[in-house]
């Protein structure tokens, strides 16, 4: 199987038992997928069909030509100068296209900090997938939250790390983050960008109330 943008080639090789000049044909090549035929006529070569020389036939991208996805049955046959042929080699040539992950299905752990100590949490963004199972990158591209900041900043990030502070304002009706992220799994088209929310309410037995302000929390307040 060949992924729509993905690199890479396949090579076939052929041999002839009288050592005659040898070309490689293909049929039913994928769109995107070009075949390049080098004729070999090995000097010398051992009847041997073994240990002959051979053409070489190369299946690889084309990027002139737009790629398209199905399953396509390719087959390969060699022909020698005097008009002999081969067996025709035939087989499936799949060409797929990459599934982006899926990002709304994201949420915060933990998505409720208490108490409101000041300190930082670690906060695990999860259910975010990949419908071809590929490996997912996530980073972090935002940190908002709707209360004002003091001087010092309230959130923390390293890549898909992030960390925000358990803190909120007493005469508030307490405080919502809104971190955005996005999601990649290193292949064409496999980007998702996302958010999930944590929230600090003003007490224990609350729930946050998302005021809809917005000031960055990784930017202290005196340098705004």
């Amino acid at each position: 199987m060949t992924l729509l943008g993905s690199p890479g080639m396949v090579t076939v090789t052929g041999s002839d038992p009288d050592s005659d000049a040898v070309t490689l044909v293909a049929t039913g090549v994928p769109p995107g997928i070009k075949f390049t035929s080098t004729p070999v006529n090995p000097t010398g070569a051992s009847s041997d069909a073994s240990t002959s020389a051979g053409p070489t036939g190369v299946f690889s991208i084309d990027p002139s030509t737009a790629a398209q996805t199905g399953d396509f049955v390719v087959t390969v046959q060699a022909l020698d100068a005097f008009g002999a042929a081969s067996p025709v080699q035939a087989f499936t040539w799949s060409v797929r296209s990459n599934s982006a992950p899926v990002c709304s299905t994201a949420a915060a752990s933990p998505s409720v900090l208490w108490p409101p100590n000041h300190k930082f949490v670690p906060i695990v963004i999860g259910g975010v997938t990949d419908p071809d199972g590929d490996a997912i990158r996530l980073e972090i591209t935002r940190i908002l939250q709707d209360e004002p900041l003091t001087s010092a900043v309230d959130a923390e990030t390293v890549g898909g790390s992030a960390s925000v502070r358990a803190e909120r304002m007493r005469n508030g009706d307490g405080r919502v983050y809104e971190i955005r992220f996005t999601a990649d799994d290193g292949k064409e088209g496999g980007t998702c960008s996302g958010t999930v929310f944590v929230g600090v309410p003003r007490d224990k037995d609350s729930v946050a109330v998302d005021s809809k302000l917005r000031f960055d929390s990784l930017v202290p307040a005196k340098k705004r």
